[in-house]
């Protein structure tokens, strides 16, 4: 977790100076990620979340590198099945997926790549169906058997006062002033600036499909929190720095 957690912080710098060019910004990313509350707490803990993250990070990083279909969709593939594997809830990696590849096609000004989306989930299913299916599909089936339990559980628990728990989250575990430095992204959104908006729309999504589930643990947004990190150094460089 330890090592997990040092990796994060500097794929982080590496992906926040290639998605925006700056190194400010990307110094400011690493660094909030390295002080951030939950980083450090699932860093010091034998536990997947720390492992996860890194993965996540890594499999956009791939993705996002190379704007055609090439062999890194592969590794990003594998990263991502690396995620669904350590915390099988991630099966909805692909909606995360879908949406960092519209709004790179806003802040790029071109059309969306469903050929270069479509390859990476299929290579990421015809993964996860293939390990499962391993020991005569055990994996696969104790896994989906589950994941209907918990869909049912949630079915049972739908009220509109959901959509309060990861803001609450957020607040109680990084901080109000991280908090709010995360809100003011809502700026980009005024502006249309679509490449800043970015990583503030991967941590949205992750609080909209989580919201929807039987657990609202905060853990499940540890997986995003480089991004946070990205949102927040963004409004700290625009806003305080100016």
């Amino acid at each position: 977790s330890a090592v997990s957690g040092i990796l994060t912080v500097a794929l982080t710098y590496v992906f926040a100076r290639r998605l925006f060019r700056s190194k400010e910004i990307a110094l400011l990313s690493a660094a909030v990620l390295a002080v951030l509350p939950s980083h450090v707490f699932y860093s010091r803990l034998a536990m997947q979340e720390s492992f996860s993250t890194m993965c996540l990070l890594a499999g956009f990083f791939f993705y996002f590198s190379r704007r055609k279909v090439s062999y890194f969709l592969l590794v990003s593939a594998v990263f991502f099945s690396a995620v669904y594997f350590t915390n099988y809830r991630m099966i909805v990696l692909p909606v995360l997926l879908a949406v960092f590849e519209y709004v790179q096609s806003l802040a790029e000004k071109r059309k969306v790549d469903w050929v270069k989306y479509g390859a990476t989930v299929v290579m990421f299913g015809a993964i996860v169906l293939g390990i499962g299916l391993l020991n005569n599909g055990s994996n696969l089936a104790i896994t989906t058997a589950w994941m209907g339990h918990q869909a049912e559980m949630a079915a049972a628990q739908v009220s509109w006062l959901n959509i309060l728990s990861y803001p609450y989250s957020m607040i109680r575990l990084e901080g109000a002033i991280f908090s709010v430095l995360l809100i003011m992204n809502l700026y980009w959104l005024l502006k249309r600036d679509w490449q800043m908006l970015l990583p503030c729309s991967m941590v949205l999504t992750q609080m909209a499909i989580f919201t929807c589930a039987s657990e609202k643990g905060a853990r499940y947004l540890c997986v995003v929190l480089p991004f946070a990190a990205m949102a927040a150094a963004l409004s700290v460089h625009t806003f305080l720095l100016k």
